[in-house]
């Protein structure tokens, strides 16, 4: 049934790009879940500790916390570095994209390339940048009521935070977003708006390498 489904589908809409499969996201999930499940238990411990700091009678307790905070510290580390090192080894363009873009490092690679690797030549650029929530949205209520546009934030919210912070760094160290960056905020562009082009620019960036070094045309 779940064929016949899809090939009607296929049939009316030419689309069938929601029975599309993801196996390397599908093998790189557990390990992602996992690193933000170490994130929020570092966190937690952390609060644990601040509160515990506020009252003598459970400063004695402090010692415990901190230790515990080391080990989830220690422990995401490995898990991060390995982790690494398997996605290098199942998709090499990775590795690559990440030395040739300035601004681009492991981590961002890591949640970002899941994503992508198995099926982004069935979409097109606008719509990659829509999933990751990069896309203006605007608000209009008849012809008095008009917001200013803003971002979605669709998506992944950690491979949003990863792109913010590759776009800090790639302002930084590379010329050409760092030129592009001067020249929005010089036309005009408040800041967030110009580090959301950034972001966008390196989302694309990506892609588009991905698409050169694997021979998969993007959807056009």
């Amino acid at each position: 049934k779940t064929d016949s489904f899809a090939i009607a589908n296929f049939l009316l809409k030419g689309d069938l790009t929601e029975y599309l499969s993801y196996p390397t996201r599908e093998y790189f999930k557990p390990i992602l879940t996992s690193i933000n499940l170490l994130d929020k238990q570092i966190q937690q411990s952390k609060n644990l500790v601040h509160s515990l700091d506020l009252y003598p009678e459970t400063s004695k307790l402090l010692s415990e916390v901190r230790d515990v905070s080391d080990y989830l510290n220690g422990t995401k580390k490995r898990l991060i570095k390995e982790s690494v090192k398997i996605l290098y080894e199942v998709c090499p363009e990775a590795k690559e994209i990440k030395e040739e873009i300035k601004g681009v490092g492991d981590m961002l690679m890591l949640y970002l390339i899941p994503y992508l690797y198995d099926n982004f030549d069935h979409f097109t650029l606008k719509q990659i940048n829509a999933f990751f929530g990069l896309n203006p949205i605007s608000y209009q209520s008849g012809t008095s009521v008009h917001k200013k546009d803003r971002m979605s934030h669709r998506g992944d919210n950690s491979i949003s935070k990863l792109l913010y912070l590759s776009a800090v760094s790639a302002v930084r160290n590379n010329p050409i977003l760092k030129e592009k960056y001067t020249r929005l905020k010089e036309n005009g562009k408040p800041s967030k708006v110009a580090l959301v082009a950034i972001m966008s620019h390196l989302l694309r960036a990506i892609i588009v390498k991905l698409s050169k070094k694997t021979n998969r045309m993007i959807k056009k």
